[in-house]
């Protein structure tokens, strides 16, 4: 019997932490377990400490929870019978690089991400991205600040990999009694109009907006209107106060309501509960965020720059504004809920198989059969 050829998948984050990159690589496993018939996986985290049965249940799995001197022995253990690297983010060029040393051969594709490729690279990320058989990119915009930034990385390696959806999301399952029982829950009757972003809270990710927002509360109010902000995510205590003192500064304390971390089979009652998805990040490399509103019929604000309008099919699908003017967004909340703007559920028709997970495994083995021949 013929042996099958190992891929091995190094990533940082799919389980202790969530955000789009996270969603990412649990669709990658998720593929790979898919392929299992054609190649043998492994999957390797650095940080995280377990993984979910849905995910990897059948996968040959090494989580390391933060330890890199067993990640670096356990990938130098590896590397000679590993014939395909997918490479999880530029971080791990150092074992990138060292696991080729052992194995010339091994075939490498790495997948990028957002900012951290829109700049000139240097030493060990930007000689593995040169050595690199492919290089993935999450939208149209990462790719072309990739190359802009980097002229020495070939351009026919080069290619979009958009992320999918939830493999698991059956679609919107939430009736009208769950909302209402909701909104009774978190007494939130009287304000108008409920706004929802989704996020981790953390000075890492300060560029996603939510001090704009909360900023832009204050005008909307004076305008006569009785917002409340809605921040789903895991949050940071530092960030988390800062964000706090902003409000209190701004008079809307008493309008934003900090949610944690909310299950996505959980978030859907929160989607239909709010009037508007409203994100004005600078620094989205595209922002799956976006598509998951869009096919949760939702109307959206979101900022002109980054990868953001290429998600929004450059307005088409929601509103995009200048993140640093405060007054436009407010406009932009104000005229979007008084516009009750149309339901995206169309939008969702239009382009849910550019965001299914079939699409996306399907050129994950496209992309891995083209390396290995």
């Amino acid at each position: 019997m013929q042996s099958l050829t190992t891929i091995q998948f190094i990533y940082l984050t799919a389980f202790s932490k969530t955000g789009g990159i996270e969603k990412f690589n649990k669709n990658i496993m998720f593929c790979l377990q898919k392929l299992q018939d054609r190649y043998e996986p492994i999957i390797t985290s650095l940080h995280d400490f377990e993984g979910e049965s849905a995910y990897c249940s059948n996968l040959d799995t090494y989580f390391f929870a933060g330890n890199k001197i067993k990640l670096l022995v356990h990938c130098l253990r590896t590397a000679k019978k590993t014939k395909v690297l997918l490479v999880g983010h530029i971080n791990l060029s150092p074992i990138v690089f060292l696991m080729r040393l052992l194995n010339p051969k091994i075939k490498i594709i790495v997948f990028t991400h957002g900012v951290e490729v829109w700049k000139p690279l240097s030493g060990l990320d930007s000689a593995m991205m040169r050595f690199s058989n492919r290089v993935l990119c999450v939208s149209k915009f990462t790719k072309r600040m990739l190359k802009e930034a980097n002229d020495d990385i070939s351009r026919d390696k080069i290619f979009v990999f958009l992320n999918a959806v939830n493999p698991f999301d059956e679609g919107d399952n939430t009736n009208e009694e769950e909302v209402s029982e909701l909104s009774r829950r978190l007494s939130i009757q009287s304000f108008k109009p409920i706004i929802l972003s989704v996020g981790r809270i953390c000075k890492e990710d300060a560029y996603k907006g939510f001090d704009l927002t909360i900023q832009a509360l204050a005008e909307v109010k004076k305008n006569g209107l009785h917002p409340l902000y809605l921040l789903v995510g895991k949050y940071e205590d530092n960030e988390l106060q800062r964000l706090l003192k902003l409000a209190e500064v701004n008079e809307v304390r008493e309008h934003v309501i900090f949610l944690g971390f909310i299950p996505d089979k959980v978030l859907a009652s929160y989607c239909k509960l709010a009037d508007l998805f409203v994100m004005p990040s600078k620094g989205e490399g595209f922002g799956i965020v976006f598509i998951e509103a869009i096919r949760n019929q939702m109307a959206i604000i979101a900022a002109n720059t980054g990868g953001t309008p290429e998600a929004l099919g450059y307005g088409k699908y929601g509103r995009l504004v200048d993140p640093d003017n405060i007054h436009e967004l407010a406009t932009a909340i104000r005229e979007e809920y008084y516009k009750k703007r149309a339901s995206n559920d169309n939008n969702w028709s239009e382009i849910m198989h550019l965001y299914s997970i079939e699409r996306f495994c399907n050129e994950l083995s496209n992309h891995i059969q083209e390396v290995i021949l």
